[in-house]
Order: C-alpha cells, then structure tokens, then sequence
C-alpha cells in the first residue's frame, strides 16, 4: 500500500525527482491523483455555503483519517482482468469517492467553520462510536487479511458507507 495524504505526494515526487524528472513538473505529476477530489470541495462548499478552504482541509483529513486514501490505492493495484473486473473497480472507486463525500459533507453538517478538521471529525465520531466501532474492526480484519480484491474492498466500502448516516 502506498503512503497517505502529504507523506504520498512527497514520496512520489521524491521518486519522480530521482529518476531525473524537473522538481517542479513531478510535484504537479505526483499531485495529480488527488486533484478529482477538488471538484467535490468546491461542489460541497457550495451547497453548504462554507469556505472552499475549510472543506478542502477536512476532505483530505478525512481521507486521511478513514483511511479512504489506502482502499482507493488498493482499488486501483487489483488486476485488470476481464471487462467485469474493470467495470468492479471503476465501481469500487466511484463507491469510494461518494463515502468521501458523503462522510466530508456529514461531518461539515455538523461543525462549526472555526473548528479545526480534526476537532470537526472527532466531533461528529463522538456520536457514532458504536457505528464507527463496528466499521473500523471489520476493515481492521480485513486489513489484517493482507489482501485485498473486489470481495474485501466491498465489505469495507459497505462498512464505511454504514456510518455516513
């Protein structure tokens, strides 16, 4: 699995870097990946008529936090295979980024904008632990599998997906 967050982007371009790539153009390369999710800060900050930075900060820091980075990542190692098992992972992928919205757009619901994201998260999980609890065992077993394919990342898509609310 790859790193998450900031220690990803600095790992990719530090890659890029060594292998004779401009500073510049591989920190825009290893950036890219987490580019998509910046449609969705702008779409949410809209409809929840906060600051595009606010809800910026808390999306990344709850892809941090869900580990949503990690299964995306883990998503996008399975094997191609046939046209089923790419349709599975396009779909996969598309449940993960819709989790991500869904948990930033709850969590924002439910926060107030001088909050810090870690203050906003721990605010919204306090009222969720026995869902939250239940969720994080079961990835945490799946985790502990050290495999992932369509059939575990589905689990723990639905267990995620359980806690939105």
């Amino acid at each position: 699995m790859r790193p998450s967050g900031a220690d990803a982007i600095e790992a990719e371009h530090a890659a890029y870097v060594d292998a004779g790539c401009d500073g510049d153009l591989a920190r825009t390369v290893a950036q890219i990946t987490r580019r998509v999710h910046l449609l969705d800060v702008h779409d949410l900050a809209d409809i929840a008529d906060r600051e595009p930075d606010e809800v910026g900060e808390l999306l990344f820091a709850v892809l941090d936090h869900f580990g949503i980075d990690r299964l995306i990542a883990a998503v996008d190692e399975l094997p191609h295979g046939d046209r089923w098992n790419l349709l599975a992972r396009v779909a996969l992928h598309d449940d993960l980024l819709a989790v991500l919205r869904g948990l930033t757009g709850s969590i924002l619901a439910m926060s107030e904008p001088e909050e810090t994201p870690r203050e906003k998260i721990a605010d919204w999980s306090a009222g969720r632990s026995a869902l939250l609890q239940r969720s994080g065992a079961s990835i945490d077993e799946l985790t502990a599998l050290g495999r992932w394919d369509i059939a575990t990342l589905s689990v723990a898509v639905r267990s995620l997906r359980s806690v939105i609310g």
